[in-house]
């Protein structure tokens, strides 16, 4: 009886003494084309083992680390590209989650590979509130079947102050957070202002360099250009590279009254001493991907829950005044934010750096029209002539977690925004869809609708083809002379009754006029383009023609 009772109590304290329960996680950091991080939390010290394979019935290879963590981040590396891996996570021989379909990650293509890419935005979303979880479902719902490629924070993600404790309950765990999405989806984020509250409240007085808190001890992200672009050696900003888009996370809450310490320039004079606008240029200047995409927190535009317009949104006008100028230089052709509790989109834009009030179309917009592909109205952006990849798109997506009830955009939306929706549990979030030169994004509402939406299309203003054999219905396209000096003629055949639109662009894409629209019968067509009715300058431009399926482009010169 002796032995029996003692051997129980050595079995009980080893079973009590080397359980453990796993409390967050596992989740997925650092994507790059070989290798990803899996991270996960217990309520023990233990060690740590992931087993993978690219058979969910083999997970035949492992990686083990000795060290006894309740935090657990292991490295898996080796990996082919672009290839989807099952796995599961032990501790000490104890399976703690996994393995099931649910369990798995895709490593990224090769940097500069041209294939479809889906991205999805969400800002300020860690509430626990009934948007988050409705507008993740709304997504899941609609990206159903189609793999999240690149999934994008822009900052407040834990509220109200960004606590261990708060990301725990918010984001990693309950019936409104993200539990099950992160064992198959990872995500790049970057730190709002309420995150900031538990690092450094604003405006910090401490060196960026030393910055530490529950945001950077639950992030694992890519300080040494491990998935592309240059190295920050910071987890403050960084960049990384996915197919033929480049991504750029910068991190609007390092503003300081300490001159040293103010990266976000908003006392300071900006790009000259701080450590992160350096970066950011030779960052810019380095690459070499088709599409450059920035993100971070606080918007250089918004008639949202904040007003870019008011003078205490000094981290708003940095933004604008600082960061715009360097992005706008190198093409950048989308800018992603939240901060504001609200959907805002930009019409194609460019140099407005000053308060809403000094809005000049004339000198910002780079094309006035909604960007919507099937109105035959998609933003073009030239790779080449005089002004190459002149214009952006600025998306605030800061309505995941919740609406604000009054914002001042249901009076008047900032000049900037073609579009704006916001009031009281208007939520949602924004997607891409990145495919080769065209680029398309979407704002999608908790009720399953597309909002918004519009394209971006890259190509090259000298290399415009001619002879439209992409037309089912438009044939024998010509423009003569052309050379023209004060009138031309636009001659073509339709095979079929057609709804045409002719519209002309200045050669750096800006829409300058509306030539024809109509619908016209099957047969020969004549349209005569009068520059004397149009005010039409000397110049290069770009005839646009829609046949209202296709559309087709030729060069046109106007001289004296």
């Amino acid at each position: 009886m002796q032995k029996f009772t003692t051997t129980l109590f050595f079995s009980f304290l080893i079973s009590f003494t080397f359980s453990q329960t796993l409390l967050r996680g596992p989740y997925l950091q650092k994507q790059t084309a070989t290798s990803i991080n899996v991270k996960w939390r217990t309520d023990t010290t233990t060690n740590s083992r992931v087993y993978y394979g690219t058979s969910l019935s083999n997970l035949s290879q492992s990686v083990f680390i000795a060290d006894t963590v309740r935090d657990h981040d292991i490295l898996v590396s080796g990996l082919q590209p672009y290839t989807k891996y099952f796995y599961k996570i032990e501790s000490n021989n104890t399976v703690l989650s996994g393995p099931d379909s649910n369990h798995h990650f895709m490593t990224a293509p090769i940097p500069g590979t041209v294939q479809p890419i889906r991205v999805w935005s969400i800002g300020d979303f860690g509430k626990a509130s009934d948007c988050e979880r409705e507008t993740r479902n709304s997504y899941l719902n609609y990206s159903a079947g189609k793999p999240t490629d690149v999934w994008l924070w822009v900052g407040d993600n834990a509220y109200n102050d960004g606590t261990d404790q708060e990301f725990q309950d918010k984001v990693f765990t309950g019936p409104n957070a993200f539990g099950e999405v992160f064992k198959n989806m990872h995500f790049y984020p970057c730190p709002g202002n309420h995150d900031y509250n538990s690092i450094c409240p604003v405006p910090c007085g401490q060196d960026p360099y030393t910055h530490v808190g529950p945001y950077y001890s639950i992030v694992t992200v890519p300080t040494q250009a491990e998935a592309g672009g240059v190295a920050s050696t910071l987890e403050n900003y960084y960049s990384f590279d996915y197919g033929n888009a480049h991504f750029i996370s910068l991190n609007s809450e390092l503003g300081s009254q300490n001159i040293n310490f103010d990266w976000s320039g908003v006392y300071t004079a900006g790009d000259t001493s701080s450590p992160m606008l350096k970066w950011l240029k030779q960052d810019l200047q380095t690459n070499t991907k088709q599409w450059v995409i920035a993100y971070w927190h606080q918007p250089p535009y918004s008639k949202g829950s904040h007003n870019s317009d008011n003078t205490w949104e000094i981290y708003m006008k940095a933004v604008r005044q600082k960061w715009l100028p360097i992005l706008e230089s190198y093409g950048v052709d989308i800018v992603l934010n939240g901060h504001s509790h609200v959907y805002e989109r930009s019409y194609l834009i460019k140099g407005h750096y000053g308060l809403s009030s000094t809005f000049d179309p004339a000198l910002h917009l780079v094309n006035g029209t909604s960007g919507n592909e099937s109105l035959g109205e998609s933003y073009i952006k030239y790779t080449d002539g005089p002004n190459p990849n002149k214009g952006t798109v600025y998306i605030n997506s800061g309505n995941a977690g919740s609406g604000d009830s009054n914002p001042p955009l249901l009076t008047a939306q900032h000049p900037v925004m073609f579009f704006s929706d916001g009031g009281d549990n208007v939520c949602g979030s924004f997607m891409m869809d990145i495919n080769d030169n065209k680029l398309t994004g979407k704002y999608l509402s908790i009720d399953g609708t597309i909002k918004d939406q519009f394209t971006i299309q890259k190509q090259s203003i000298t290399g415009i083809e001619k002879g439209y054999d992409f037309f089912k219905n438009v044939k024998n396209v010509t423009v003569t002379p052309n050379p023209f000096i004060s009138k031309a003629s636009i001659k073509y055949e339709l095979t079929q009754p057609s709804q045409m639109s002719i519209d002309i662009y200045s050669q750096d894409g800006k829409y300058a006029f509306k030539v024809f629209s109509g619908k016209q019968n099957e047969g020969k067509q004549e349209i005569t383009l009068d520059s004397e009715i149009f005010n039409l300058a000397s110049g290069h431009y770009v005839l646009k023609i829609t046949d209202g399926n296709s559309t087709g482009y030729e060069k046109l010169i106007k001289v004296n």
